[in-house]
């Protein structure tokens, strides 16, 4: 894969997971309706967690996006999406592309994630 088609994937990426989480976010309650799934989980909390590295002086709201989506989730749902298999798999792929890019863009892209959720 040639470095364009590498970040116009995480460009996808980080755009599929602002929509993702401004819709868990912006849902409330009702998003603890919908059952968690460990892919999905797997692929928010690791984008979360890259971000949070690479964008260390907001980490804090990486931390208070993940604490938002699961919130109304049972603690016995999130513990269980996360033993999963799936949950692993999806958290460290989701993690490993953004090995990709450098560190500058992805702190970029992770502030510009912030930005579009509006978390302050």
């Amino acid at each position: 894969m040639n470095k364009e088609a590498v970040m116009t994937s995480i460009r996808s990426l980080y755009m599929a997971a602002t929509v993702a989480l401004s819709g868990l976010v912006l849902a409330g309650p009702a998003a603890a309706e919908q059952a968690i799934t460990p892919e999905g989980l797997g692929t928010v909390q690791g984008i979360l967690e890259h971000c949070a590295r690479v964008d260390g002086a907001n980490a804090d709201k990486y931390d208070k996006i993940l604490a938002l989506l699961v919130k109304d989730v049972p603690p016995s749902e999130v513990g269980g999406a996360r033993a999963k298999p799936e949950f692993t798999r999806e958290r460290e792929g989701a993690a490993g592309n953004f090995d990709k890019i450098s560190a500058a863009e992805a702190s970029k892209r992770c502030r510009e994630t912030l930005t579009a959720l509006k978390i302050k």
